[in-house]
């Protein structure tokens, strides 16, 4: 709905604004929406984002329950809380901050791939990080996934990922760990570095190439 302001300008509501902005762009049409707030502009967002059959995602980044204390209104926590829940519920999921750290190695689980030292290498960034969860993300197969699964449960196995699904997997994580020393270039290097992670590996083949160390990544001689 078109408004005029103080000056006589048009301006246009937030749910016109919001409108507009989901009009298509020639081929380029919205496949999904994330909304940051949970005031009106994020209610108008999921009602029409549910019209359009277009996923929509909220974000929960404050506890704006708990502020009430801090202005002596702490009898609304439990109506702000519900109203957040409610909020929330009508998305199709919540995206929250983590303090999680994700190993990532992508590759053959075979013995030429050095896998043993990998792992080493993981639990002693267990011990050192006191503070931060670490998860260790396997994506791969071959003849040690059994063993490795057995002897270490504590680590994500998911076998075999291709096309989007393994780029969600690099995109998911934060540390690319990669100790094979047998490697005639090593894409995957390449693959975790265009997905934005910080490169453990040897100094050679593509890491030698392409890191520049302690800056784009680690290389071990």
């Amino acid at each position: 709905m078109k408004t005029v302001d103080a000056y006589g300008r048009r301006k246009y509501s937030q749910r016109s604004a919001f409108w507009r902005m989901l009009r298509p762009a020639g081929r380029h049409a919205q496949t999904s929406l994330a909304t940051a707030t949970q005031g009106p502009l994020g209610w108008s967002a999921a009602r029409i984002a549910q019209r359009l059959q277009i996923p929509i995602f909220s974000g929960f980044h404050t506890n704006f329950h708990s502020y009430s204390e801090h202005y002596r209104l702490g009898w609304l926590e439990p109506m702000i809380l519900r109203y957040l829940r409610m909020f929330h519920n009508r998305t199709r999921g919540t995206l929250v901050p983590s303090d999680d750290l994700a190993v990532l190695y992508v590759g053959r689980l075979a013995p030429e791939k050095n896998l043993n030292l990998a792992i080493q290498a993981y639990r002693a960034m267990q011990q050192s990080n006191t503070t931060t969860t670490l998860k260790f993300i396997l994506v791969g197969d071959g003849p040690l996934s059994t063993r490795l699964q057995k002897d270490h449960p504590d680590l994500v196995s998911c076998g075999v990922q291709t096309g989007e699904q393994l780029a969600a997997y690099y995109a998911s994580a934060d540390i690319f760990l990669f100790p094979s020393h047998t490697e005639t270039f090593g894409n995957v290097t390449l693959e975790a570095m265009a997905s934005g992670l910080a490169v453990v590996a040897y100094d050679y083949a593509a890491a030698k190439m392409h890191i520049t160390h302690n800056k784009t990544g680690v290389l071990v001689p």
